[in-house]
């Protein structure tokens, strides 16, 4: 207490305190960032399957076989649609020929992974059904 008989903090008190909280935040909010920052994987994973989804489609209602290939930073199938982008510092690694779907449904088959950084995750599409799982 003071000569008063206040009770409180001195102003040296709680500019120590902001600083130590400003240092532990200093310290803790890149490691959460890092934590938190998506690589890519979702990203790819997700541009994959509309990619493969689309390649079926588009084989069933044409009526006729389609194939979807890497190109460049994309995925461009023969049916002349839009190419969908991977992201960023993704890679793909895919079947040369590339994945070839077929009027009733079922594909080729093979598989490929997504390379980031820091992760690999493979897929497989299946023949029959050409449906597409990852591992």
């Amino acid at each position: 207490m003071s000569a008063t008989g206040k009770a409180g903090f001195t102003l040296i008190e709680l500019l120590a305190t902001l600083a130590v909280m400003a240092l532990a935040a200093g310290i803790a909010f890149p490691a959460l960032e890092r934590r938190l920052t998506p690589d890519g994987q979702a990203a790819a994973q997700g541009a994959i399957v509309l990619a493969l989804m689309q390649a079926r489609a588009d084989a069933l209602r044409r009526a006729d076989p389609v194939r979807l290939s890497v190109a460049g930073d994309a995925l461009a199938s023969s049916a002349g649609r839009v190419p969908v982008a991977l992201p960023p510092g993704v890679g793909v690694v895919w079947p040369e020929r590339g994945f070839v779907f077929y009027p009733d449904g079922s594909a080729d088959g093979g598989g490929g992974e997504i390379r980031t950084p820091r992760t690999t995750r493979r897929f497989v599409v299946d023949p029959g059904s050409g449906r597409l799982v990852f591992r």
